[in-house]
């Protein structure tokens, strides 16, 4: 691969043509905004794949961020609600076949976040504001997509469901001990873990119980995503940044520096989700830190390298 290659494998960009040739880009996110109905789903899946396939030898990953058709299923919080179980687990296996079936590679669950505030980010897509209720259901929901081939992304690490403020409007800071977040925040994600979770992504937040440095975010931050995530908690899948438009990310300074940043500490994936071109900026920022060695063959290569597993994953279990 070229460090072209290389650099854009690690981009989740919108379902634009020119821009996924542009970047290289390694990951498409659908949202609502894309799509309407399951065969418009399938066609656009199918018209991004062979666009791909134009500039590129490794196949597309395609984030199914859509969460408001009557086709994409309940939000996890419904699930717990509604079902035992093992009727969430067949639920979440039913709704990844589906997903697999339109082309979609990644369902946006389980919503682990432990919502202590109403004003929480994504308040109504979480589990349970109790600890070992969604600890149950993060395991069922996670056995039943793997189950079934699809992806999954626990959200939003670590804690987001420990501050009452959004990052979209803001940077959060979790004001609680490790000894809190250890006992009633961090225990969902450790089942979805143990069944497979294929992918996490970040909190734009800070969190001093986890790392003191008040320049850090959870998304640029190496104690919390290398030491704490993969050394402490053992996830092997890929961490993906929260979309970068958020304002906490873009609180944190120059968005192509901080992108940077956030690789270097450990995320393998940078979403970008504007329709415009923030992609690019991202691009050849971390093309530019890449050749400076700002950004390490090393920690690239370490990134890619999960990016194409998850791929390799996929395609061991495509749907006949």
């Amino acid at each position: 691969m070229t460090l072209e290659d290389k650099v854009g494998q690690l981009l989740m960009v919108v379902p634009r043509e020119d821009l996924v040739r542009r970047v290289h880009a390694g990951t498409v996110v659908l949202m609502d905004r894309d799509v309407d109905s399951e065969s418009e789903t399938r066609q656009l899946t199918a018209d991004l794949q062979r666009w791909n396939a134009e500039t590129s030898r490794v196949p597309l990953w395609v984030h199914g961020f859509i969460t408001t058709k009557e086709w994409a299923g309940p939000r996890d919080g419904q699930i717990a609600q509604r079902c035992a179980l093992q009727d969430a687990e067949e639920l979440c296996y039913e709704l990844g076949r589906r997903w697999r079936h339109l082309g979609l590679h990644t369902y946006p669950s389980p919503t682990v976040n432990v919502p202590i505030h109403e004003t929480c980010i994504m308040r109504a897509w979480a589990i349970s504001d109790d600890p070992d209720t969604a600890t149950r259901y993060s395991r069922a929901i996670t056995r039943g997509l793997i189950r079934a081939g699809c992806g999954t992304m626990a959200q939003h690490f670590p804690a987001h469901g420990a501050t009452a403020v959004d990052s979209h409007q803001d940077v959060p800071v979790i004001e609680l001990s490790r000894t809190e977040l250890m006992r009633d925040h961090i225990p969902p994600y450790q089942p979805s873990f143990r069944e497979g979770c294929t992918t996490i992504c970040t909190a734009h937040l800070r969190c001093p119980a986890l790392d003191p440095d008040p320049g850090r975010i959870a998304t640029t931050s190496r104690p919390i995503l290398t030491d704490f995530l993969r050394g402490e908690l053992g996830f092997r899948g890929v961490t993906i940044a929260d979309a970068i438009g958020m304002v906490g990310f873009q609180k944190m300074g120059d968005p192509g520096e901080t992108c940077v940043e956030a690789v270097a500490a450990g995320c393998d994936s940078i979403c970008v989700t504007s329709d415009d071109d923030a992609a690019c900026s991202v691009f050849e920022s971390l093309l530019r830190a890449a050749g400076l060695g700002q950004l390490t063959e090393t920690r690239l290569n370490e990134a890619v390298g999960r990016n194409l597993s998850f791929k390799q994953w996929l395609q061991e279990r495509a749907p006949a």
